[in-house]
């Protein structure tokens, strides 16, 4: 039985949640989905809006292997509710926390990431410690299409190498970078400037208004 009309109830989850769930507010939502199909529904939009992809690190005495990628999980669960795709608006991919890189192993992270590129609701995004030896060949094609999604607004990276993110969305808006964490790949350029994005053709050129460098 529905007890609020979808007005109200969205009302509600905004009142709540206005933003990006985290800490109590993500157990608070997932209770709230048990009300009824409308609030699950509306709950699983801001749950799902920013997806973290990172591996949990290895807990002291245990097999880490035996775990399943994050590129597994979120194929599965993406498999198991295709409407998930649709909702993430925010994502981060990091390689921090484990001494193995898992993203030159996790085959299906590309596939999964594609499903929600192909939305191109993708407004912020965010790339961590991804080192050239553990972004591979599908992996540099996948992060190429998230930085070209015409939604792109925000962009941050961090150690990560700068053939990554060379191409950037007509959208984007805000940059923020340190230039001391940017690992070049050889043959090391003499200077690194902060100059006018590239884009692709397509998508022609980004207007940058708020660039932010950490130094």
């Amino acid at each position: 039985m529905e007890y609020f009309s979808l007005d109200i109830a969205s009302c509600l989850v905004e009142i709540i949640c206005p933003e990006y769930p985290d800490g109590s507010m993500v157990a608070l939502l997932r209770s709230l989905c048990l009300v009824s199909s409308t609030f699950r529904e509306l709950c699983q939009r801001k749950l799902f809006s920013h997806l973290d992809v990172n591996r949990k690190p290895t807990v002291e005495g245990t097999n880490n292997t035996c775990t399943l990628l994050p590129g597994t999980k979120l194929l599965s669960l993406l498999d198991q509710n295709k409407r998930i795709a649709t909702y993430v608006r925010s994502l981060k991919i990091s390689n921090d926390s484990d001494s193995v890189p898992w993203l030159s192993i996790d085959e299906h992270l590309p596939v999964a990431l594609y499903r929600i590129v192909e939305y191109q609701r993708i407004q912020k995004l965010s790339l961590c410690k991804i080192s050239a030896e553990c972004a591979g060949l599908s992996i540099r094609h996948t992060v190429a299409s998230l930085c070209g999604c015409p939604s792109l607004r925000f962009l941050k990276f961090r150690s990560c190498p700068l053939s990554l993110i060379e191409n950037f969305a007509e959208s984007l808006t805000h940059l923020d970078a340190d230039p001391s964490e940017v690992l070049f790949e050889n043959p090391v350029p003499p200077t690194f400037d902060i100059d006018a994005p590239k884009t692709t053709a397509r998508t022609g050129r980004a207007k940058i208004t708020h660039l932010k460098i950490e130094q």
